[in-house]
Protein backbone atom coordinates (compact mmCIF):
# COMPACT_ATOMS: atom_id res chain seq x y z
CA UNK A 1 0.00 0.00 0.00
CA UNK A 2 1.19 3.50 -1.15
CA UNK A 3 1.46 6.40 1.33
CA UNK A 4 -1.19 8.98 1.18
CA UNK A 5 1.20 11.43 -0.18
CA UNK A 6 2.55 9.39 -2.75
CA UNK A 7 -0.13 10.48 -4.91
CA UNK A 8 0.74 13.73 -4.69
CA UNK A 9 1.71 14.84 -8.22
CA UNK A 10 4.50 17.86 -6.59
CA UNK A 11 5.95 15.19 -4.30
CA UNK A 12 6.24 12.68 -7.55
CA UNK A 13 7.96 15.40 -9.25
CA UNK A 14 10.72 16.29 -6.38
CA UNK A 15 11.57 12.69 -6.14
CA UNK A 16 11.85 12.58 -10.06
CA UNK A 17 13.97 15.23 -10.03
CA UNK A 18 16.45 13.89 -7.17
CA UNK A 19 16.98 10.85 -9.12
CA UNK A 20 17.43 12.55 -12.33
CA UNK A 21 20.33 14.71 -9.91
CA UNK A 22 21.57 11.87 -8.56
CA UNK A 23 21.92 9.76 -12.23
CA UNK A 24 23.54 12.89 -13.57
CA UNK A 25 26.25 12.89 -10.31
CA UNK A 26 26.85 9.66 -10.83
CA UNK A 27 30.13 8.34 -9.22
CA UNK A 28 30.17 11.61 -7.41
CA UNK A 29 26.99 10.40 -5.54
CA UNK A 30 28.64 8.12 -3.49
CA UNK A 31 31.71 10.87 -2.70
CA UNK A 32 29.01 13.12 -1.55
CA UNK A 33 27.43 10.70 0.62
CA UNK A 34 30.72 9.65 2.18
CA UNK A 35 31.82 13.19 2.71
CA UNK A 36 28.52 14.37 4.65
CA UNK A 37 28.11 11.29 7.25
CA UNK A 38 31.53 9.62 7.66
CA UNK A 39 32.42 13.12 9.80
CA UNK A 40 29.65 12.52 12.07
CA UNK A 41 30.12 8.97 12.36
CA UNK A 42 33.91 9.25 13.25
CA UNK A 43 33.39 12.50 15.21
CA UNK A 44 31.15 10.49 17.75
CA UNK A 45 33.71 7.89 17.98
CA UNK A 46 36.21 10.01 18.61
CA UNK A 47 34.30 12.20 21.24
CA UNK A 48 33.79 8.87 23.37
CA UNK A 49 37.92 8.19 23.59
CA UNK A 50 38.89 11.79 23.76
CA UNK A 51 40.18 11.71 27.41
CA UNK A 52 42.35 8.80 26.98
CA UNK A 53 43.92 10.38 23.32
CA UNK A 54 44.40 13.82 25.12
CA UNK A 55 46.21 12.50 27.79
CA UNK A 56 48.13 10.35 26.13
CA UNK A 57 48.92 13.32 23.49
CA UNK A 58 49.48 15.65 26.87
CA UNK A 59 52.06 12.72 28.56
CA UNK A 60 54.13 12.13 25.56
CA UNK A 61 53.27 15.69 23.49
CA UNK A 62 57.16 14.79 21.60
CA UNK A 63 55.30 11.80 20.33
CA UNK A 64 52.08 12.62 20.35
CA UNK A 65 52.65 15.62 17.98
CA UNK A 66 54.16 13.28 15.16
CA UNK A 67 50.82 10.79 15.71
CA UNK A 68 48.79 13.69 15.76
CA UNK A 69 49.69 15.10 12.41
CA UNK A 70 49.72 11.13 10.74
CA UNK A 71 46.56 10.74 12.01
CA UNK A 72 44.83 14.40 11.03
CA UNK A 73 46.14 13.92 7.58
CA UNK A 74 44.79 10.44 7.43
CA UNK A 75 41.48 11.31 9.06
CA UNK A 76 40.60 14.66 7.95
CA UNK A 77 42.28 13.61 4.71
CA UNK A 78 39.73 11.33 3.78
CA UNK A 79 36.69 13.00 5.53
CA UNK A 80 36.81 10.55 8.30
CA UNK A 81 37.02 13.34 10.95
CA UNK A 82 35.86 16.65 10.96
CA UNK A 83 38.53 19.83 11.80
CA UNK A 84 36.56 21.60 14.39
CA UNK A 85 37.12 18.41 16.42
CA UNK A 86 40.34 17.86 15.77
CA UNK A 87 40.90 21.68 16.91
CA UNK A 88 39.83 20.78 20.53
CA UNK A 89 42.04 17.82 20.67
CA UNK A 90 45.41 19.76 19.45
CA UNK A 91 44.18 22.63 21.67
CA UNK A 92 43.65 20.35 24.71
CA UNK A 93 46.44 18.21 24.67
CA UNK A 94 49.24 20.45 23.03
CA UNK A 95 48.34 24.36 24.57
CA UNK A 96 47.16 27.10 22.20
CA UNK A 97 50.36 27.78 20.84
CA UNK A 98 51.82 25.09 19.82
CA UNK A 99 48.71 23.04 19.20
CA UNK A 100 47.56 25.80 16.59
CA UNK A 101 50.36 25.39 14.76
CA UNK A 102 49.96 21.67 14.66
CA UNK A 103 46.71 21.72 14.06
CA UNK A 104 47.41 24.25 11.09
CA UNK A 105 50.18 21.63 8.93
CA UNK A 106 47.46 19.27 9.82
CA UNK A 107 44.49 20.58 8.04
CA UNK A 108 46.15 22.56 5.45
CA UNK A 109 48.49 18.85 4.61
CA UNK A 110 45.09 17.17 5.01
CA UNK A 111 42.96 19.30 2.53
CA UNK A 112 45.98 19.07 0.30
CA UNK A 113 45.24 15.31 0.42
CA UNK A 114 41.73 15.46 0.11
CA UNK A 115 41.74 17.61 -3.02
CA UNK A 116 44.33 14.95 -4.90
CA UNK A 117 42.10 12.17 -4.15
CA UNK A 118 38.80 14.06 -5.18
CA UNK A 119 40.47 15.33 -8.35
CA UNK A 120 41.60 11.72 -9.13
CA UNK A 121 37.99 10.27 -8.55
CA UNK A 122 36.12 13.23 -9.70
CA UNK A 123 37.83 13.89 -12.85
CA UNK A 124 36.36 16.33 -15.09
CA UNK A 125 32.85 15.26 -13.65
CA UNK A 126 31.71 18.02 -11.90
CA UNK A 127 32.52 20.61 -14.47
CA UNK A 128 30.64 18.98 -17.10
CA UNK A 129 27.40 18.70 -14.82
CA UNK A 130 28.29 22.14 -14.26
CA UNK A 131 28.17 22.91 -17.99
CA UNK A 132 24.62 21.31 -18.31
CA UNK A 133 23.05 23.64 -15.47
CA UNK A 134 22.36 27.38 -16.73
CA UNK A 135 22.34 28.43 -13.32
CA UNK A 136 25.95 27.73 -12.75
CA UNK A 137 26.82 29.34 -15.70
CA UNK A 138 26.64 32.83 -14.21
CA UNK A 139 29.33 35.04 -14.97
CA UNK A 140 29.26 38.83 -12.97
CA UNK A 141 28.59 40.76 -17.02
CA UNK A 142 25.43 39.14 -17.69
CA UNK A 143 23.05 38.21 -15.12
CA UNK A 144 24.63 39.67 -12.07
CA UNK A 145 24.65 43.34 -11.67
CA UNK A 146 24.84 46.19 -8.56
CA UNK A 147 21.99 47.44 -7.61
CA UNK A 148 21.31 50.80 -9.42
CA UNK A 149 21.85 54.06 -7.55
CA UNK A 150 18.35 54.73 -6.96
CA UNK A 151 17.03 50.96 -7.09
CA UNK A 152 14.79 50.22 -4.29
CA UNK A 153 16.61 47.51 -2.80
CA UNK A 154 19.84 49.47 -2.38
CA UNK A 155 20.63 50.55 1.15
CA UNK A 156 20.21 54.26 2.13
CA UNK A 157 23.50 55.64 2.98
CA UNK A 158 23.92 58.33 6.10
CA UNK A 159 25.05 60.77 3.09
CA UNK A 160 21.44 60.24 1.19
CA UNK A 161 19.29 62.74 1.45
CA UNK A 162 16.61 61.91 3.64
CA UNK A 163 13.25 60.38 2.16
CA UNK A 164 10.09 62.79 0.93
CA UNK A 165 8.45 59.06 1.20
CA UNK A 166 5.58 59.07 3.59
CA UNK A 167 7.01 55.86 4.23
CA UNK A 168 10.29 56.21 5.03
CA UNK A 169 9.46 59.47 7.36
CA UNK A 170 12.36 59.62 9.50
CA UNK A 171 14.21 57.47 8.16
CA UNK A 172 17.62 57.51 5.95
Amino acid sequence: MRAPFAKCYYFELVIRKVRENLKDLGHLTPMAVVSTFLPIVGSSILLIFLIPIGHWLRENWELGILVFLAGTLFFCGLALLPTNVIGIVSGWAFSFELGLVVLMIGVVGASIISFVINKQISGNRFPEILTKKPRSTASPGRSWRPAAPNHPTRRARASDPPSRDRRSIGCR
